[in-house]
């Protein structure tokens, strides 16, 4: 496996057994009804919506998604103040059972853009799901401006709450 480079945005691989690569951005472990074969890995870190075809003789695929980071706070130049980083995204992973030739709508969350001036919130991180709700990995919460000469609030991680899977 490839090792993975965590960024703000939605990072993700897929490998599976007996088929060729495809683009997705979740992790991916198919599993083909007969035998092994070569595992291949793609990793992607594109924000977006992308639709994932089981190849023939794939009936179960194992997703791990991760939630994109919220966006960090402003803070205005003065001594002492530190805008409030933006929360991490939530971790999801499900073996799922998965028709060949049925689409599925992968989603890889965006993350939270931060604040530019004191008027502008920054904003919380989107979720990264596969199927919709089967494999839900929460965004972060997006960190607190500062305006005055102390640090600001953090934004909350994805909360495993808000999100499904394992």
């Amino acid at each position: 496996m490839k090792e993975r480079n965590l960024l703000s945005n939605f990072i993700s691989q897929i490998k599976w057994h007996n088929i060729y690569a495809v683009s997705l951005i979740l992790v991916l472990v198919l599993l083909a009804g007969s035998g092994s074969a070569q595992i291949h890995t793609t990793t992607y870190s594109t924000a977006g919506t992308y639709t994932f075809v089981p190849p023939c003789d794939v009936t179960s695929i194992t997703v791990e998604a991760w939630g994109a980071g919220g966006g960090g706070g402003y803070a205005r130049v003065a001594s002492g103040a530190a805008g409030g980083g933006g929360g991490g995204g939530a971790y999801a992973s499900s073996v799922v059972t998965v028709t060949p030739g049925v689409a599925y709508t992968i989603t890889v969350g965006a993350g939270g853009l931060g604040a530019v001036n004191n008027g502008s919130p920054s904003e919380n991180g989107n979720n990264s799901t596969f199927n919709n709700t089967t494999v839900v990995a929460a965004g972060g919460f997006a960190g607190a401006s500062s305006s005055t000469n102390s640090a600001a609030v953090p934004g909350l991680g994805g909360t495993v709450a808000a999100s499904t899977g394992t």
